[in-house]
C-alpha cells in the first residue's frame, strides 16, 4: 500500500505518510487505504479468491478505576466463583459512544462489500458489546476479554477466535469459483 503510519522518517515521527513521506492527515490515509484495498479486491476476485476486513472493535478512552485489584485477582477461579465488582468496570463506555467513533469506518467498510462481490466484513462489535447493553465493558458474560483497553486477553482471543471462525462458515466464503 502507498501510504506508511506511524513511522519515523528523518528523524520526525510521522503518523500518516504517503508514499513520498509527505504527511497526510487521517482522512487522507483511510481514502489511500480504500483504494488499495479495493484494487486488491478486484485482484482476488479475477483469481477467484475472497477478501475478509475486520471492522473495528470496541476501543475504550478514559482511565480505568484506580482501585482496581491486580490481573490474577479479576479471573474467575474454582476458590474464587465471583470476580470482585473492582474488576468489572475496569473500562466501561457508553455503547453508543462507541459505535459513533466507528461509524464512518464502518459505513465505508458496507460501501467496499456492497460494491465488491468478494469483500466480506466481519463484524465483532455485536459480539463483543451485544445490543441489548446501554454499556460495554472489558468483561463479556463474566469473562474478562480485554487486558486494557484495546487488546485482549487470551481469553477474549479464543473467544472472539471462535466467532471469527463461526463466521468464516458462512456459505461461499471460504471458497468460490473464478468467473
Amino acid at each position: 500500500m502507498p501510504d506508511k503510519f506511524n513511522l519515523e522518517h528523518d528523524g520526525l515521527i510521522l503518523r500518516h505518510a504517503d508514499k513520498n513521506w509527505i504527511p497526510i492527515d487521517n482522512h487522507h490515509a483511510f481514502s489511500l487505504w480504500l483504494t488499495e484495498v479495493e484494487k486488491i479486491a478486484k485482484d482476488a476476485y479475477k483469481k477467484g479468491i475472497n477478501v475478509i476486513l475486520i471492522a473495528p472493535i470496541p476501543v475504550f478512552r478514559g482511565i480505568p478505576s484506580e482501585r482496581k485489584p491486580k490481573d490474577e485477582l479479576c479471573v474467575k477461579e474454582w476458590f474464587r466463583p465471583i470476580i470482585p465488582k473492582e474488576c468489572l468496570g475496569l473500562f466501561r463506555e457508553e455503547r453508543s459512544v462507541l459505535a459513533s467513533r466507528m461509524e464512518n469506518i464502518n459505513k465505508a467498510l458496507s460501501a467496499l462489500e456492497a460494491t465488491n462481490k468478494n469483500i466480506h466484513i466481519y463484524k465483532a462489535f455485536d459480539f463483543l458489546c451485544p445490543q441489548r447493553l446501554q454499556d460495554c465493558t472489558t468483561y463479556l458474560n463474566g469473562i474478562r476479554i480485554y487486558r486494557d483497553d484495546d487488546h485482549f486477553t487470551a481469553e477474549g482471543s479464543l473467544l472472539v477466535g471462535s466467532h471469527f471462525l463461526d463466521f468464516t462458515t458462512k456459505p461461499g466464503l471460504t471458497r468460490r469459483q473464478a468467473k
